[in-house]
């Protein structure tokens, strides 16, 4: 990987402070588990001097009390008569008194060796022998002296003060005073947020002869933890009992193991404090988080201000690389250019309005209008004080280093090729607007020969299929003329045949006449037959009512008149069936009368037909005798005809020859004038390759966008003209508002000359060129040149209007 000095020295102070800040991290991690072992050092010596204090000061308001009581007679008078009704009597109350307000918790007078005499917390019980466990009371009664501090009784460890007790100088016993020891640690353990555990030597514990072991002790290292004060103390005795420092969920615990001694000094267990250390941490990791924060701050502090130092220092080298590699890879923007200090002429040259027009403009004078511009205009040149620009005050003050005068030699450089490659580009954009009339007169010859090549194929066309139908006319007449003849014969015997079909409709009409009459006979006897069944049918009606009353009066007969009625019910049955009989007869007669009818109306209809057609027949026979004359005529004429197509065939087929050359001529013509096309095609190729060559380039002027705008619609109406010559319409035809210009105008154009009246009149030709350029694709796709042709024109109009306003806007920004 490549780096540059800016990137190295970064690089150097980077690291310096990264190692910078590792070392200081490291410190302040070493001085936080120092101070974190010194805290928890001093907070455990307090906490073992407040325990020591605390069970010291203890002892001694037991011993002011206990001090107190031996020095009463009359209470040591009933102690040595042995008086303990008496010597419970007065201290009952004074036992209370103690218990409340200093956590007395056994009170109690002994008999040498150590026997119990009375005690005040358990009266009832005394007489036993605490000689073998109670070592305080042995001491005392064998020294005579006090004994003060802490023994392991069968309960645990408790405070103890015992004082002998003289009686008329003569020693009688001992009196103690027992207090907890708990109630002490519990208030060092409230004030201080400590957890702890009273552990036991065992051997210790067998020696006083304790109770019984409970269930709850936890033994470590032959020591019996048997009290607990805190939630997390068990947990720690039984997992973490021989580590100073504990590390339980997120907390962090420190332990101390306190020294319990006996009032021999010798040591008969521990008190095991734990202390979470969890805040005090915190708050030293946060000043060492804070301390690195504030140190990292400022090495980035140091960082950035030396990068943008940098960054500063080397910007003209990275505007530099970054030009130079866009150039490399054949683009880049020729309007950018490294930053430099500019002078203004005025007040380093001293020149004033008249003499420089540009003397207040902070741009590089030596490239606008001095040695490296197209025209000199600096009069300190022109009138020969200065031979070349570096020799100008002005240049020389914009150079500090050797870095700016490389920017501005590359800046002059950039500026030379700009002005260069704007000026290819507008003799582009002239070579191509010239391109259009070539093109337009190109599509018309390539018309009007395409039409000739139709014309000359429609008369060769013509002329052969004339030449064609002469000969079949020829062949034709020769046999109409034959066939003339055979219609001549055939006329002659259809004459005959027509005579002959007279004579028969002749007969057939009077065969017609005779069934007229026999159907008009047959027609008068259905007639007589209807009257007839009328009549019946009028007798059967009588005879049903003459039945009907014959069986009325047979009803009224009775018995009589049965056998009557049985011919009456007959009769009328019979009369019934005449009826029904006569009915059916009747619907024949009358279907029949109008069959008959329906026969006499046809009848009369052949008989109007056949003499109609006796009429025709006469007149077709008149006209096959004047067809017979005029056939004569025509095989006459048709002989003529022959003749006279015979001799035209010959000339017809020389001027089918004559137009087939004039068609190939044409045809080889309009080959030609597609090969132009291609070739122009191929220079149009050419020239946009060389636009978008130079359109990978960004320009200072202006006016580049409107060249390149000129060249693309150049382009596109060259396309246009070639679907018309060619029919070859497969490009891309895009709508105004999506072509490269038409983006670029309805965008930042409009920010840019928004305000230029020519510019925003290019807005109608640009749409109409697209619109009727793409309906005159259209048209050429549809087959209906006509319409083409309409659109063509209208769009080379608007064309010339396009391009027209282009230039004048290329001239105006250049």
């Amino acid at each position: 990987m490549k780096l540059t000095i800016k990137n190295k020295i970064s690089i150097l102070i980077v690291v310096s402070n990264v190692i910078l800040i590792l070392v200081v991290v490291f410190i302040n991690i070493r001085n936080l588990n120092n101070n974190i072992l010194a805290q928890k050092e001093k907070y455990f010596n307090e906490v073992s001097t407040l325990t020591s204090n605390s069970i010291d000061l203890k002892l001694k308001d037991l011993s002011l009390a206990v001090e107190t009581l031996v020095q009463n007679k009359i209470l040591n008078e009933y102690f040595a008569k042995q008086d303990r009704e008496s010597l419970k009597n007065e201290l009952s109350d004074y036992f209370k008194r103690l218990k409340k307000e200093y956590g007395l918790s056994q009170f109690q007078y002994h008999i040498p060796l150590a026997t119990s005499f009375l005690r005040l917390h358990k009266p009832k019980k005394f007489g036993d022998d605490l000689s073998s466990f109670r070592k305080t009371v042995v001491e005392c009664n064998k020294s005579k002296k006090p004994v003060v501090g802490i023994e392991v009784g069968r309960g645990g460890p408790g405070l103890r003060v015992v004082y002998p007790v003289f009686y008329e100088g003569e020693h009688i016993g001992s009196v103690e005073f027992g207090g907890s020891i708990y109630a002490i640690i519990n208030q060092l353990s409230d004030t201080l947020g400590l957890e702890y555990a009273i552990g036991i030597f065992d051997d210790v514990f067998k020696n006083a002869k304790r109770f019984e072991n409970a269930k709850t002790d936890i033994v470590k290292d032959n020591i019996v933890f048997y009290y607990y004060k805190g939630s997390t103390i068990k947990n720690v005795l039984k997992d973490h009992f021989n580590e100073a420092k504990i590390k339980i969920s997120d907390k962090t615990f420190f332990s101390y193991k306190y020294p319990l001694k006996d009032f021999s000094g010798e040591k008969i267990g521990y008190i095991y404090y734990v202390h979470d250390f969890t805040p005090a941490i915190s708050a030293l990791k946060s000043n060492m988080y804070r301390t690195i924060t504030a140190i990292i701050i400022v090495a980035l502090l140091i960082n950035v201000i030396v990068y943008l130092f940098l960054s500063f220092a080397f910007k003209p080298m990275k505007g530099f690389l970054e030009i130079v590699k866009e150039l490399a890879r054949g683009k880049g923007d020729l309007s950018k250019r490294i930053p430099v200090n500019v002078a203004s002429c005025n007040d380093i040259a001293g020149l004033g309005d008249n003499e420089c027009k540009e003397h207040n403009n902070l741009r590089p004078c030596w490239s606008t209008m001095g040695e490296f511009s197209d025209e000199i205009r600096c009069q300190l040149l022109k009138s020969g004080k200065i031979s070349s620009c570096e020799d100008c005050k002005v240049f020389k003050k914009s150079i500090n280093d050797e870095i700016s005068e490389m920017s501005v030699w590359v800046n002059a450089y950039l500026s030379k090729v700009d002005e260069e490659f704007k000026k290819t580009l507008l003799n582009l954009s002239e070579v191509g607007e010239k391109i259009v009339p070539v093109s337009n007169g190109l599509v018309k010859i390539e018309q009007n020969a395409e039409e000739n090549v139709q014309m000359a194929s429609q008369v060769a066309t013509a002329s052969e299929e004339m030449s064609s139908t002469i000969a079949e006319i020829a062949r034709n007449a020769n046999d109409a003329s034959i066939k003339a003849d055979e219609t001549v014969k055939i006329t002659q015997d259809g004459a005959k045949l027509i005579e002959e079909t007279v004579n028969y409709v002749e007969q057939v009409n009077s065969v017609l006449e005779n069934l007229k009459v026999e159907i008009s006979s047959l027609s008068e006897n259905s007639q007589k037959i209807g009257e007839i069944l009328s009549v019946i049918n009028d007798i059967a009606d009588q005879t049903n009512l003459l039945a009907l009353n014959a069986a009325i009066e047979a009803a009224r007969a009775g018995e009589h008149g049965r056998g009557f009625a049985v011919v009456a019910d007959e009769v009328r049955k019979l009369a019934e069936k005449t009826q029904k009989s006569t009915k059916e007869i009747e619907d024949m007669i009358k279907e029949m009368q109008a069959n008959v009818s329906e026969v006499n109306h046809k009848a009369e209809d052949v008989g109007n037909a056949v003499s109609k057609q006796v009429e025709i027949a006469e007149k077709t026979k008149e006209s096959f005798d004047n067809i017979y004359y005029y056939i004569n005529d025509l095989v006459n004429l048709i002989l003529s005809i022959t003749t006279a197509v015979e001799e035209q065939s010959s000339a017809t087929e020389q001027i089918a020859r004559s137009v087939e050359n004039v068609a190939t001529r044409a045809d080889e013509n309009k080959k030609e004038i597609f090969d132009l096309i291609r070739k122009i095609n191929m220079m149009i190729d050419d020239l946009n390759r060389l636009v978008d060559q130079y359109s990978k380039y960004t320009l200072s002027s202006k006016g580049a966008v409107f060249v390149k705008a000129k060249l693309a619609h150049i382009i596109f109406v060259k396309n246009v003209l070639d679907c018309v010559a060619t029919k070859n319409c497969s490009f891309e035809i895009k709508d105004h508002t999506m072509c490269d210009f038409g983006k670029f105008y309805y965008s930042v154009g409009k920010e840019i000359f928004g305000n230029d009246s020519e510019f925003m009149m290019i807005e109608e030709p640009h749409k109409n060129v697209h619109f009727y350029g793409r309906a005159t694709v259209d048209s050429i796709k549809s087959g209906n040149m006509d319409k083409a042709k309409e659109n063509l024109s209208v769009m080379l109009d608007n064309v010339d209007k396009l391009l027209s306003l282009l230039d004048s806007l290329i001239d105006k920004y250049k």
